[in-house]
């Protein structure tokens, strides 16, 4: 990127910050430098900064599957009540009312589907290293945080590496956790967060509010929601 604007714009000088071991060896120019080190520590002095946000393409690419595409045919249905037939049942949702069974079920019965919607959560997952080092201080006082829905742990192990001092739990369903390494400081722990959840100090919550996920989610929370606030409460933890 740095090259290309340099070629574009010859009286601009160019400095590209990366990790030492990435920008080892890389040939320079008289318009483009190069310096190891960490955007979170030191950012070389210069009139303007560009930063390249992690890529979001494995989550368009979900948005796009057929399988979060055909429930926008029944949302028109689900909101005025409509159940004309079986699939349209007004006390479910819209993704089950074009697949006949919850978000969650299609992805253990469509592994290629689950492994698309697992990419997509943590694509945008990595984005946390663009604020978790500047937010440390909301985590002191905490021993223990359990990130419930955290799928491949990406936001657990972010702020791990930022708050070594804590221990990280990640909750998710079984087969996304399956052999996912432990380490001193990060778990993972199978299981449904609608029957259990691990004690803690403190439980991270996700919550996105692209609809096709919302739909899932407000069905099961609706249903859940009280009881998994009362166990809250009996840990005296944080929300």
């Amino acid at each position: 990127m740095a090259r290309i604007i340099s070629e574009v714009c010859p009286g601009l000088k160019c400095t590209v910050l990366d990790l030492p071991h990435v920008v080892a060896g890389l040939p320079e120019s008289e318009n483009v430098k190069f310096v190891g080190g960490d955007m979170f520590e030191s950012i070389p002095s210069a009139d303007a900064i560009l930063l390249k946000v992690v890529g979001l393409s494995p989550f368009v690419a979900a948005m796009l599957d057929p399988a979060l595409v055909t429930p926008w045919h029944f949302l028109g249905d689900w909101l005025q009540g409509n159940n004309d037939n079986d699939r349209r049942d007004k006390l479910i949702n819209p993704f089950e009312a074009a697949h006949g069974v919850n978000l969650w079920d299609y992805g253990r019965k469509n592994p290629e589907f689950g492994n698309t919607f697992n990419r997509a959560m943590a694509s945008d997952s990595q984005m946390m290293n663009l604020v978790i080092q500047d937010c440390k201080e909301i985590f002191e006082g905490l021993n223990s945080l359990v990130d419930v829905g955290g799928g491949t742990g990406i936001v657990a192990r972010i702020i791990s590496e930022a708050c070594p001092w804590l221990k990280c739990t990640v909750l998710d369903l079984p087969q996304v956790v399956a052999g996912l390494p432990d380490s001193e400081t990060l778990k993972f722990v199978g299981g449904d967060m609608f029957e259990s959840i691990p004690s803690t100090d403190a439980i991270l919550l996700k919550v996105c509010t692209i609809a096709f996920r919302c739909w899932q989610l407000a069905a099961d929370l609706t249903l859940h929601i009280k009881l998994i606030a009362f166990n809250f409460l009996t840990w005296d933890g944080g929300v």
